[in-house]
């Protein structure tokens, strides 16, 4: 198990969705199942 934190500004919000569908399907094809989840108050 591994966790990732990603702080960014809201401009960059459409772009790192798209980033993180491509890394989903990625991962996806490898057997491995990612989960993500906003946090935006920390």
């Amino acid at each position: 198990m591994a966790t990732l934190f990603l702080i960014y500004k809201d401009e960059h919000q459409l772009a790192l969705k798209e980033l993180m569908d491509d890394f989903s399907t990625k991962v996806q094809n490898l057997g491995i199942v990612l989960k993500a989840a906003d946090f935006r108050d920390l």
